[in-house]
């Protein structure tokens, strides 16, 4: 069964986990192994027609992806960043530095 002739909305999402699995059993990679790897291998990788290479080029970029995202979620949640510019701003009132709109931000 050819998976690139596949052309289903998550023929592209199936195809990932698909080259994770395969990777993982063939080169027993841990995941932050493939974690470490840079985007340069993956678009080495993508020019090669091997199915290794290529599936090892999809696992690189969908570990990639979920680091980007948890990055993201790493920032503070919202009550917390307004409680913080709460705080600010009453440490203004009582004059201990001057508020200026840029903190709000």
């Amino acid at each position: 069964m050819n998976l690139s002739q596949k052309k289903t909305p998550r023929a592209g999402l199936r195809r990932g986990a698909l080259a994770q699995r395969k990777i993982r059993s063939k080169l027993l990679t841990s995941k932050s192994d493939l974690f470490k790897a840079d985007y340069e291998e993956i678009f080495e990788a993508r020019t090669q027609k091997r199915w290794s290479v290529r599936a090892e080029a999809a696992a690189l970029a969908i570990n990639a992806k979920q680091e980007e995202t948890k990055r993201q979620n790493m920032r503070p949640t919202a009550r917390v960043i307004k409680a913080a510019r709460g705080g600010a701003r009453a440490l203004c009132r009582a004059g201990r530095f001057k508020w200026t709109k840029s903190q709000s931000e």
